[in-house]
């Protein structure tokens, strides 16, 4: 029993450790991102429970869970950024972006980072 045990202990740990690394790769990913979108868009929860107190009570008890919060967060974080893209894609966001991009490469610090993510992001 020794004897199958062994020579096999290296190559089930490796193969186990192979396997485990983009399961957790895409857990870290998509932990990130969904702490980022709640993070972004709480002001915006925050600001409809202190709202929804006065008119509804019985609907703040479910704002407060924190799980419903930052659900909720994440859903208006996505349709803000659903927004601005749609914005950004009409003539005047056109514009718009074209006037902050002058206004960023103008930055020195700003230019490089800002240059080198919008060249990072059309070579995708």
């Amino acid at each position: 029993m020794k004897r199958c045990f062994l020579p096999n202990l290296q190559r089930y740990l490796i193969t186990g450790v192979i396997t485990v690394i983009p399961i957790l790769i895409t857990w870290l990913v998509f932990n990130f991102i969904f702490t980022q979108l709640s993070r972004a868009g709480r002001p915006w929860v925050k600001a409809l429970v202190d709202r929804s107190e006065a008119i509804a009570p019985d609907l703040s008890h479910w704002l407060l869970e924190p799980w419903f919060q930052n659900s909720l967060a994440v859903i208006l974080t996505l349709v803000a950024l659903y927004v601005l893209g749609w914005l950004a894609s009409l003539v005047a966001g056109k514009k718009m972006l074209a006037l902050l991009d002058l206004f960023l490469n103008r930055i020195p610090l700003v230019q490089t980072i800002y240059g080198s993510t919008k060249k990072l992001l059309r070579n995708l």
